[in-house]
């Protein structure tokens, strides 16, 4: 799908807010900060939405514009929000983590943070203030440190209530207000004071009606020789009983449709200074990241250089040399399970033997660039993260990154090194982006599209004999190729073990597993397999038997059950499904009923699924086949993707019918 395409696909899904109304009733609480009422520590559930495992009982903000003593321009967000924890799941929305800008100049702090959190217990409200102690403020890297702080004594019933202050010299990036949370809000109130010099663009998002008023006030600037009189507009927005924004079947960056206003600072004319502007040219960030450590981290020295030597030597093909760097860099240092943008300093990394995929990515990269490859990082925004536009610049638009490897016969391939079941051109779903920024000195970088580096197939036969008593018995030889194989792996480890793996497989698919055999999930690679040796029982009734030519389903007639969506619906990848099943009856049975073959499309995801037969002789055979061409398509797309799925999913239930004769 082209960048335009997506761009009109999230526009026009945005403009669906207009269709949502609020109608749940708020529960009435003081807004003042620790006033918190009786009736709100022993609330039990929250009655719009008794499945919640938390509802923002208060969400009370400020956004002011302004200038400090030094006639220093400003932003300063005040923060006032009251949670109620109704179930243990929701005890994590005590936490909280700011990460802020330390560069002279532009430089930002987080202050004013007070956390209170009110229990019953024996019929008596308990109050503990969080202690000073445990604000924990750490340095990351590139002028960035982060502030991380969680109340205390929260459990089930709790309510938290919370205030802090922002102040930010950065008040040209205007981080996104939301209105709506993963988790209902009661009620909210937000204002927004910018200076009639200031230029702004406005922009409301999401599918709650928000209630607006705007007004203005007076105020003064100094210019050092006088003070002059300038209007401040007003903005404010509240509602009330706004629902969660929840995570539909399909959906990575929903998000993005959560209900809140971006404001875009254009230009600031004020009396008396140069008219100043603040278009984002992608170049500029560019030079911004190039200076950064995710350029520098890796042209540091290679940490093995003497086992970087001996593969050289050892391996036969540019592939082969690409993962034992990989692996030996990955037998030293372990995977976190954390995806981050800026890499940490190698010796701390190797120190500590474990590091997210940006450090290991780092120290990859400087290996592979001491064998002799190209490297180059390449900036992506996760898809669970929004999505980047390359017509519209982002000052902060990455969460982490990847290498993009060139070998002196011109190939490339792309790689992760985070998770150990990736290989070349495989990459966690939630990283194939149709969007990343190949990092380069400013001036050379340019897009590129992660969405189809390699081909995603899975492939079944399954082998089967029928006995007269109805029972089945076969082979079930699989093979999973890219994307596919990733997933695959993953499922095993998922569950744990191959035999835990198997009992899941045993008990989704109805039948006994008598011996497995599963080859190269247990290291990097771009294809797997798995054998299985199976018995199943079929119906019977009477002399007919009957078989479903499908021991495995690759589809679920829950994953679009629901009449409406909210979202687009997004596919983790591209991907092609070839299933042949071949069934052998016995000399005393007959075919008697096949079902017809079948041909569906979905021209939105140039898709189709197509079921054929065969039959010669006492043999069955039943060819199943699925194409997944594209990866997004709009929410107005449901109704026909949801029609599709239901048809695939009826294909499952049709049957053969076995006629058994005396003999």
């Amino acid at each position: 799908m082209s960048h335009l395409s997506i761009l009109r696909l999230y526009i026009a899904s945005a403009l669906l807010a207009a269709s949502f109304t609020m109608s749940a009733q708020p529960i009435k609480v003081n807004t003042r900060f620790d006033r918190v009422s009786p009736a709100e520590i022993e609330m039990k559930t929250y009655e719009p939405d008794t499945a919640a495992s938390a509802v923002v009982l208060l969400d009370v903000g400020r956004t002011s514009m302004g200038f400090d003593p030094k006639g220093r321009l400003h932003l300063k967000i005040n923060r006032h929000e009251r949670i109620k924890v109704l179930k243990e799941e929701g005890v994590s929305y005590a936490d909280y983590e700011f990460i802020y800008h330390t560069k002279l100049g532009a430089e930002e702090s987080i202050g004013g943070i007070n956390a209170v959190t009110y229990n019953m217990e024996d019929g008596n409200i308990v109050k503990t203030k969080m202690s000073k102690k445990y604000i924990f403020d750490e340095e990351l890297t590139d002028n960035y440190r982060k502030v991380s702080f969680s109340a205390e004594n929260v459990k089930a019933g709790s309510v938290i209530d919370v205030e802090y202050t922002i102040t930010s010299y950065v008040f040209w990036d205007f981080d996104k207000i939301y209105f709506q949370r993963t988790i209902p809000v009661n009620m909210f109130s937000h204002e927004v004071r910018i200076p009639e010099y200031v230029g702004v663009n406005k922009r409301v998002s999401g599918y709650a009606r928000i209630e607006y008023s705007s007004d203005a006030e007076v105020d003064k600037f100094h210019t050092g020789t006088q003070y002059i009189d300038y209007r401040t507009n007003i903005d404010r927005y509240k509602g009330t009983g706004l629902p969660a924004m929840k995570k539909e079947p399909y959906s990575y960056s929903y998000t993005l449709y959560l209900s809140g206003v971006d404001y875009d600072i254009s230009y600031i004319d004020f009396p008396g200074m140069l008219t100043k502007h603040f278009s984002v040219k992608w170049e500029d960030v560019d030079k911004k990241f190039y200076e950064s450590s995710v350029m520098s981290r890796m042209n540091e020295k290679c940490l093995f250089p003497e086992g970087v030597r001996r593969i050289m030597d050892s391996e036969d093909n540019d592939e082969q040399k690409i993962m034992a760097i990989h692996n030996l860099v990955r037998s030293e240092i372990s995977w976190n399970g954390k995806y981050k943008l800026y890499p940490a300093k190698s010796s701390q990394v190797y120190r500590e033997q474990t590091g997210s995929n940006a450090d290991l990515n780092a120290i990859t990269g400087s290996c592979l660039k001491a064998a002799g490859y190209t490297v180059e990082p390449v900036l992506i925004k996760r898809r669970s993260e929004g999505i980047l536009i390359p017509g519209l610049a982002e000052l902060n638009p990455y969460s982490t990154y990847i290498l993009r490897i060139g070998t002196a016969g011109g190939r490339f391939f792309y790689l992760d090194c985070g998770s150990r079941d990736l290989y070349l051109d495989i990459l966690p779903p939630d990283l194939l982006v149709s969007s990343a920024r190949i990092l380069r000195a400013p001036g050379s970088c340019e897009w590129v599209d992660l969405t189809n580096l390699i081909k995603n197939v899975t492939g079944i036969v399954v082998s089967a004999k029928l006995e007269e008593s109805g029972r089945m018995t076969g082979e079930i030889s699989a093979k999973y190729t890219g994307e596919e194989c990733y997933a695959f792996k993953q499922a095993v480890s998922k569950a744990g073990s191959g035999d835990d793996y198997i009992t899941y497989f045993e008990n989704a698919n109805s039948m006994d597993i008598a011996e497995y055999e599963f080859g190269n999930t247990g290291n990097p690679s771009k294809v797997c397999s798995a054998m299985y040796r199976f018995e199943k029982d079929n119906d019977v009734a009477g002399s007919r038997i009957y078989v479903s030519p499908f021991v495995t389903r690759f589809h679920s007639d829950s994953d679009f059950s629901p009449l409406t969506r909210t979202c687009p619906v997004e596919f983790p990848y591209r991907r092609m499904i070839n299933y042949v099943f071949k069934l052998e009856l016995p000399g005393n049975c007959r075919l008697e009923y096949l079902p017809e073959k079948i041909s569906i499309g979905l021209p939105c995801l140039k898709s189709a699924c197509t079921v054929s037969h065969q039959v010669s002789g006492q043999i069955v055979n039943v060819v199943f086949s699925f194409v997944l061409s594209e990866m997004i398509s709009p929410v107005e797309d449901y109704q026909s993707i949801r029609e599709f799925w239901q048809n695939i999913c009826e294909v499952y239930n049709e049957v053969l019918v076995i006629s058994r004769t005396e003999e």
